[in-house]
């Protein structure tokens, strides 16, 4: 009886240690994700007739290449709801399509290499009716269903969420 408790014991402390290994070796992953950044840019005044189009960089700070999934961010075009929009404090609402998709395939996925970044240019009017006088203010919500570090192919059974920080744009639409 003693010699089964022992097993199983020692079974249990071997189980948990290689779920603690697993986790930090998600948890160093994870943290080596937090390398991209982004920036919004576009002029702070506009006129009534002029289209509000941000540019949106996104840059990949770290060693080694990144794959990031596409879907759900301003990166594919206004497919979802992907931004935060106010004017003069108040929310703006979503304009633009809401899809339902099956699951991601590898071709939905940006590749960036070190230190790489792409340019992204935002036609914000086609999601959100930024036509009416006032002050705007305009931010990704900076959420990646999934971001994979390295050069290996896309694993698209195992996701890796993330939050990139972005800069709050703020401008101005004159009568």
């Amino acid at each position: 009886m003693r010699a089964t408790r022992s097993v199983q014991t020692y079974a249990l402390l071997a189980l948990g240690s290689f779920l603690a290994n697993v986790v930090m070796a998600i948890s160093a992953e994870a943290a080596a994700l937090a390398d991209l950044s982004c920036r919004l840019t576009m002029p702070t005044k506009l006129s009534r007739n002029e289209p509000a189009a941000p540019v949106l960089v996104l840059h990949n700070n770290s060693k080694q290449s990144v794959a990031v999934l596409k879907r759900n961010t301003p990166l594919e075009g206004w497919l979802a709801d992907s931004l935060i929009v106010t004017r003069d404090d108040q929310p703006v609402g979503y304009i633009g399509a809401m899809a339902k998709r099956m699951p991601p395939t590898a071709e939905e996925y940006l590749h960036l290499k070190p230190g790489a970044h792409r340019r992204f240019h935002l036609g914000l009017q086609r999601g959100y009716d930024v036509s009416l006088p006032g002050t705007y203010q305009v931010s990704w919500k900076g959420e990646l269903m999934d971001a994979q570090m390295g050069n290996d192919p896309v694993n698209l059974t195992f996701a890796r969420p993330q939050v990139v920080n972005c800069n709050v744009l703020t401008f101005t639409r004159t009568p």
